[in-house]
């Protein structure tokens, strides 16, 4: 006689969900630290305004109000004479960021579900 247990739809459903949900968690909060610790700046508020709202169906937002994160996000930066110009910490803005973000969420996507 052979016996073998098979999971249910159900419970590997549950095991998904429980995976999607700390995934999207430890994704915010990677996301925001690293913003937070690669801001190109030390005064204002650009820093420290950094804020992450968990949202349904495994979202989440991580914004920045100041009315200057645009600029900075992409590359540039407000000199002393009010010129633009391009950032030192941050030349290529955030897009090297994302491509970072995007192979951490497939590397653990990985890891869990092997």
């Amino acid at each position: 006689m052979v016996c073998f247990f098979m999971q249910s739809p159900l419970t590997s459903l549950k095991e998904l969900h429980k995976i999607a949900k700390k995934l999207t968690i430890d994704t915010r909060a990677k996301i925001e630290g690293d913003l937070i610790i690669t801001a190109p700046v030390d005064t204002g508020r650009f820093k420290s305004d950094w804020d992450s709202i968990l949202g349904k169906k495994y979202t989440f937002s991580v914004v920045n109000t100041v009315p200057y994160g645009s600029i900075l996000a992409g590359g540039r930066r407000q000199a002393r004479n009010g010129m633009m110009i391009g950032s030192l910490q941050w030349r290529l803005g955030i897009a090297p960021m994302v491509d970072d973000w995007e192979q951490y969420i497939i590397k653990r996507l990985k890891n869990e579900l092997t």
